[in-house]
């Protein structure tokens, strides 16, 4: 049976969207790098478990114009969602049903196809949601369902973790891993059971009938307001990841902080968007997403300014402060980011759109890490001939990032006022 009415449809996308992301916590990040550890992969393989998330929103792209093909939104995504899901459970099975040899070599292949399914996926998805929610709404019902996803990952980022560490300690890794893999196949079946329950959607456009590979490209490029957006919006990915890939190696080599103080002040950071996600929400409705989206963006000066000034003497001040100030930033971000992404582009060839958006911001996500190693050494041969205390290159990556992301709002403001319209 489908449910056709508004508020019990959204609660249906807010318990998927708290199902998918359950999932993801229980077979994807730490514990697929674990896994992959486990089977002796090399750091270069664990490296590339960080990566391949953003490789498949590239790879993605090449495939947006067969997404328009498709006229059902709900058969697409189930199916798409049910395959990939799929491929992601049968990576547990590995070190039971293939020889030493060849597990990585079937490790990798399952994650780049599971990986790469859940991006299709999601833009299948957020096209079919994107039908049955009000332009009044909007920043409220992503908000919603920002929430009901966060409440997930701190209750698992918690448990499971608790779980694993008790598990290894009894020398049973391998069945941690198994249980946990389990639990995510229930909570995978529960996300299609979710689905099902959603009215489908037919959608006819121009795009179906007419599109060609080239268009993949050029319908993005010729529209210059979405364009304009993607550029601002890969800039600030790029200019945040100069040093926020290093953040978690400054807490763990720098300050020396134990795991569970580093988990103490990741919650700090993700409890308050809670409350956080309804107030920037409700912002978004009255004001506008392009409003709430620059106002979100200047948070991130502030986060990575202050993880500059942190060192072992104030990282108690400073650090806590740091995930305070992104957790507004986050919310609000998370919420604009989606909903003036969808604001602009046009409902005709939208899956075009938001693949081509997908692998833009797949590439600033692997750039911005890479500029920022690039820099670091550039500054560690600098500082190590100057007698400079180690670790102010990672420092430096901080007020590097503060410093660019501010230039980026500056140019930002400017350019919309020469132009007397917004971006």
């Amino acid at each position: 049976m489908t449910v056709s009415n508004q508020e019990n449809r959204n609660y249906c996308f807010y318990i998927q969207f708290a199902f998918a992301t359950a999932f993801m916590m229980l077979t994807g990040g730490v514990f697929l790098s674990g896994l992959a550890l486990y089977m002796n992969a090399s750091d270069l393989i664990v490296s590339y478990c960080q990566v391949i998330p953003n490789l498949s929103g590239i790879t993605i792209l090449f495939l947006s114009f067969l997404l328009e093909k498709f006229t059902s939104k709900k058969s697409l995504t189930i199916w798409l969602t049910f395959i990939a899901k799929l491929s992601s459970s049968l990576i547990i099975f590995i070190p039971l049903a293939v020889t030493e040899k060849y597990q990585i070599l079937v490790f990798m292949a399952l994650v780049v196809l599971s990986y790469t399914l859940q991006a299709l996926s999601t833009v299948s998805l957020n096209n079919w949601m994107l039908h049955f929610i009000p332009k009044s709404k909007e920043g409220r019902v992503i908000s919603m369902r920002q929430t009901w996803s966060l409440v997930a990952t701190v209750i698992l980022s918690l448990s499971a973790s608790w779980f694993m560490d008790e598990m290894e300690a009894a020398n049973r890794t391998y069945n941690g891993y198994l249980i946990l893999y389990l639990l995510g196949m229930v909570m995978a079946a529960a996300e299609l059971i979710t689905l099902l329950r959603i009215e489908d959607v037919n959608v006819i456009t121009a795009a179906r009938r007419s599109l060609k590979i080239s268009d993949i490209f050029r319908l993005p490029l010729r529209n210059r307001l979405f364009m304009s957006y993607v550029v601002y919006i890969f800039m600030f990915y790029i200019l945040l990841n100069i040093s926020d890939s290093f953040l978690t190696v400054f807490m763990m080599k720098y300050l020396q902080l134990p795991y569970s103080q580093i988990v103490v002040f990741m919650l700090m950071m993700q409890l308050p968007q809670i409350f956080l996600f309804r107030i920037w929400g409700t912002i978004s409705d009255k004001s506008g997403h392009k409003f709430v989206l620059f106002m979100s963006v200047w948070f991130f000066i502030g986060e990575t300014f202050l993880f500059g000034l942190t060192d072992s003497n104030n990282y108690f001040i400073f650090v806590p402060l740091g995930y305070l100030i992104a957790s507004v930033g986050n919310s609000g971000f998370a919420i604009a980011l989606f909903n003036r992404r969808y604001e602009i582009i046009p409902e005709d060839g939208r899956m075009v759109y938001d693949c081509f958006y997908s692998a833009v911001i797949g590439l600033a996500l692997l750039l911005g890490p890479f500029i920022g190693v690039s820099i670091k050494e550039g500054l560690a041969a600098r500082m190590s001939l100057s007698g400079l205390t180690r670790f102010w290159d990672i420092r430096l990556l901080f007020f590097m990032s503060a410093a660019g992301i501010l230039l980026l709002q500056c140019c930002h403001l400017l350019i919309n006022k020469k132009r007397g319209k917004a971006a």
